[in-house]
């Protein structure tokens, strides 16, 4: 994780700015909660992703490699 942060951001920016108007969606829900419901999602599939990162050391990652060149 550590050699990513270096490379990358890993947490995904902040939505900045006003909102754009309030309109009904197809399903009745208004489009901003299921923006923030979408936000929700990907908020957890992240937080997935960084814990995967998280528990693989660069030593693994190098043993994966050189059992894939055999």
């Amino acid at each position: 994780m550590d050699v990513i942060d270096l490379f990358e951001e890993i947490s995904a920016p902040r939505r900045g700015g006003r909102r754009p108007a309030r309109r009904e969606a197809a399903a009745g829900a208004a489009p901003i909660e299921v923006e923030d419901a979408v936000a929700v999602v990907l908020a957890e599939i992240d937080e997935i992703a960084k814990a995967t990162f998280r528990s693989i050391t660069l030593a693994t990652m190098l043993k994966l490699v050189a059992r894939r060149r055999k």
